[in-house]
């Protein structure tokens, strides 16, 4: 008679049991690592020698790649892997001087990487970026390192556990480490020996030596301590995206779009009429303050300004004006009853109230271009450029969106990101 095969997970009572935790050889080997690699990282993000610059993304990318040995990168992948090297080439090359200091850059780096390895680890709610762009941040820089804290432990353990099983394995291993240590002290004694017949060599060895020597301080104390926490939290990003399961991403993302699709509550004929009231105060102010608003493209300045104050001004009101009609756009076409998108009313408004957004970015790109055309570039000023000329994006991206029903903010995300990182090659 033929045996009954029991479905995977399941024991003989029928109960739902946990799959046991497997780690590969390479994910072992990547965890070992990572304790070394942690404390680079914290070297890393408080001033760092060359050394650092380079070990740490080198290390990251390394650990990325074994984590999702075998998966097939997408298109996409190579977008985000581009971003991540220009960030690190102007950290080698001390780049970044479209940056006052060093945090933003490094900043905008750790988010890079975080979302490489949310790509790379096809962890991405969409399986791409796309319209939960905010959920796919959130859940890739808090979530999944923390809900993968304790990985690491758990993937040495399971190495240490797998060696123990047979003691051919240990005296394998204790002769492996013998035959390191042997040939270590042997290569330095060569290393040294090399050292004193030439200068020109010795100068070399020293100069590479100097990276792998420290000393043992207070604040290096310190730092091995708290590489120990957040090396964990590295590990989960690094390895622990790619275990999730798509199948559970799927189910998260249908939860999360089950929960917007309740939103779409009020009315189109309340959306509509507000979304009008504003496009028509919008175009009462452009006919009122024209003057004001076109100055710049006349080179004629409003009566009691000076150009960096109405160059300033022009930008912050273009940034309080874009979140307000960004806001009510995603309310319109989240939460109206019905498909927002199919009535052609409520589409129109949008458009106008696009527009209009379009039009505050362009007066605010003319008055900033005015004060770098006076002045030159400066920092904040190149910052400030790049924003507005996303800002400027966005709306073509929403207009696209409304118009053609089509999803953009994959393509606006890949614009803000790549723009962001060549800016800090400047």
């Amino acid at each position: 008679m033929e045996e009954m095969k029991l479905p995977e997970g399941e024991n003989p009572a029928g109960v739902i049991t946990a799959p046991k935790f497997t780690a590969k050889p390479l994910e072992i080997i990547a965890a070992c690592l990572s304790y070394v690699l942690a404390y680079i990282w914290i070297e890393f993000a408080f001033g760092c020698n060359l050394f650092e610059k380079i070990a740490f993304p080198l290390g990251f990318l390394v650990c990325v790649e074994i984590a999702n040995w075998g998966k097939k990168r997408k298109w996409e992948d190579y977008i985000w892997l581009a971003c991540f090297l220009m960030l690190w080439a102007g950290s080698v090359f001390h780049r970044h001087n479209a940056f006052e200091d060093e945090f933003l850059p490094l900043f905008i780096f750790h988010g890079e990487a975080i979302w490489y390895a949310l790509s790379r680890s096809e962890a991405l709610f969409e399986g791409k970026t796309g319209r939960l762009l905010p959920a796919d941040a959130l859940f890739g820089a808090v979530v999944y390192p923390f809900k993968h804290y304790f990985l690491r432990i758990r993937t040495i353990w399971y190495g240490l556990s797998k060696i123990g099983k047979e003691k051919k394995d240990w005296e394998k291993l204790l002769w492996v480490l013998a035959a390191v240590a042997f040939g270590g002290v042997l290569f330095v004694g060569a290393v040294n020996m090399l050292s004193l017949a030439d200068d020109e060599f010795g100068n070399i060895v020293e100069s590479v030596t100097q990276w792998f020597s420290f000393d043992v301080d207070e604040l290096t104390v310190y730092r091995i301590f708290f590489s120990i926490p957040c090396g964990a939290y590295l590990f989960g990003v690094m390895c622990g995206m790619a275990r999730e399961k798509r199948d559970e991403i799927d189910r998260k993302r249908s939860a999360l779009d089950g929960f917007l699709a309740r939103l779409g509550k009020v009315p189109a004929a309340a959306w509509l009429s507000i979304t009008l009231a504003f496009c028509a105060v919008y175009a009462f102010f452009f006919a009122l303050q024209s003057k004001y608003l076109f100055g710049a493209f006349t080179r004629t300045l409003p009566e009691g300004f000076i150009v960096s104050e109405y160059a300033r001004q022009g930008f912050f009101e273009l940034c309080k004006v874009m979140a307000i009609n960004f806001t009510l756009l995603w309310l319109v076409l989240r939460t109206s009853a019905g498909n927002a998108r199919k009535n052609l009313s409520l589409r129109i408004a949008s458009i106008l109230l696009i527009v209009e957004s379009m039009a505050f970015a362009i007066i605010a790109a003319s008055k900033l271009w005015l004060y770098i055309d006076c002045f030159g570039f400066t920092p904040l000023r190149l910052q400030s450029a790049w924003l507005v000329s996303v800002l400027f994006a966005g709306c073509i991206a929403a207009f696209v969106s409304v118009i053609a029903d089509k999803r953009t903010t994959r393509w606006w995300a890949i614009y803000s990101a790549v723009s962001l990182c060549a800016l800090t090659l400047i």
